[in-house]
């Protein structure tokens, strides 16, 4: 899954929380997940999460949108 190659990739650098539920799960009849990432510093996080992106390879109507310093989970 997409939260155990972050986990490999990040190691100590990061803790990976999810995937769960968004709290607005089904939006506009989508439904949601999200996997929160948290780091000392976006630095030590956005190299090995590029390379897990773009490795992941996705069903044709699943999309995947990273938010950094997310103000709200909804």
């Amino acid at each position: 899954t997409l939260a155990d190659r972050l986990t490999g990739a990040l190691g100590d650098n990061a803790i990976v929380r999810g995937p769960a539920p968004a709290p607005l799960a089904k939006a506009m009849g989508k439904y949601r997940y999200h996997v929160i990432l948290r780091s000392r510093a976006v630095a030590l996080m956005t190299r090995p999460l590029k390379d897990v992106l773009r490795t992941m390879r996705w069903p044709s109507k699943v999309t995947c949108t990273v938010d950094v310093d997310a103000v709200s989970l909804m």
